[in-house]
């Protein structure tokens, strides 16, 4: 898909640098209010006959500019279902190769094309098989990501996180073990577009997006070290607020936590625990036996059991022998490791 997320941002162009062209407007239609219209049922009225994809991201002078450029490089939307997803997937690679030789107006033109070959009406998805739709959203998640993207090497992170947000809405129509890597592409791409100033500037919600990232794709370090950053700026930006303005950071969120633990944990359960000597291995064994037994005389003793405590009162003070020179074994190798 192209470069690499990270240095979408640093080689993007600042916020309005003069992308007039199509797609420079992307914004979410309101939804159609209906509740006074009582002669047509719900589920009968013109949106039922509208391609709305496409509406999220173009004007309507837009979408013809898209569909003359389509048919002028012979790449019009054909019409059967089959055709159609071969279609969007052959302009997805077409978008990808633009991308790849810095020509994001071209791309951005081609996954458009991938949007509108995908589109149908709610009437027509009515006639579709639950696998058609499945099919048309497993497509239509890897075309928004890449539109995601595009957005952000061109500086229009508003736009970008609105593409992401579509891409995460075609998640919802998937099986989620499906989904995982590119849930958390999109939810990268996002937190990166949030975190820039602009009309989606919001570190509450970047953070949001690179913590679930980060759920999604515990290993990945990039990640991890895009949520520490945004951890900082958040943390300076409140400072510079003073309404919300704390002299102390608070600790960091629960979930970000746990994120960030089972980043580790994954991370350990990769290389592995080091490991032990064979003489160390054996006193750990030794030592760990003693606890337990002295953990049972302890547990004999509380519940009045005296003929197992005297049983096991050799045990006991064996267990308490060998706790003490676990001990004093600790504090000799702390105090070799200080000096």
């Amino acid at each position: 898909e192209g470069e690499d997320a990270a240095s979408a941002v640093s080689s993007a162009q600042a916020p309005g640098s003069g992308h007039h062209s199509f797609c420079s407007v992307f914004s979410f239609p309101p939804l159609v209010d209906m509740s006074h219209v009582t002669s047509t049922p719900l589920g009968q009225g013109p949106e039922m006959i509208q391609e709305h994809w496409l509406r999220y991201f173009c004007e309507k002078e837009e979408k013809e500019a898209l569909l003359a450029w389509m048919a002028q490089e012979g790449l019009s939307r054909p019409r059967a279902f089959e055709e159609r997803v071969a279609h969007a997937e052959k302009l997805r690679k077409l978008g990808n190769d633009w991308y790849n030789k810095d020509d994001f107006r071209r791309a951005l033109h081609c996954l458009m094309g991938a949007v509108y070959t995908l589109d149908w009406m709610p009437t027509e998805q009515m006639g579709q098989s639950e696998e058609q739709r499945a099919q048309v959203s497993e497509l239509m998640m890897p075309v928004m990501s890449n539109v995601t993207m595009v957005f952000l090497k061109r500086g229009d992170f508003a736009n970008a996180e609105k593409a992401a947000t579509c891409g995460l809405r075609c998640a919802t129509k998937l099986p989620a073990e499906e989904t995982v890597a590119l849930r958390a592409k999109l939810h990268y791409r996002r937190g990166l577009a949030r975190g820039q100033d602009g009309p989606s500037h919001d570190f509450d919600g970047a953070r949001a997006d690179l913590v679930e990232a980060a759920k999604l794709e515990p290993s990945n370090h990039e990640i991890r070290k895009c949520l520490e950053n945004c951890k900082v700026l958040r943390t300076e930006e409140r400072k510079k607020d003073p309404i919300r303005y704390q002299a102390r950071e608070t600790a960091a969120p629960k979930e970000e936590k746990e994120s960030i633990e089972g980043a580790a944990e994954t991370e350990s359960e990769a290389t592995g625990p080091p490991g032990l000597p064979p003489l160390l291995e054996k006193f750990a064994e030794v030592v760990g036996k003693c606890l337990g037994k002295s953990r049972r005389a302890y547990r004999n003793v509380r519940q009045g059991q005296l003929i197992t405590v005297m049983r096991d009162a050799f045990h006991y003070r064996i267990a308490i022998t060998s706790c003490l020179i676990a001990l004093l074994a600790i504090l000799i190798g702390y105090r070799f490791a200080a000096s």
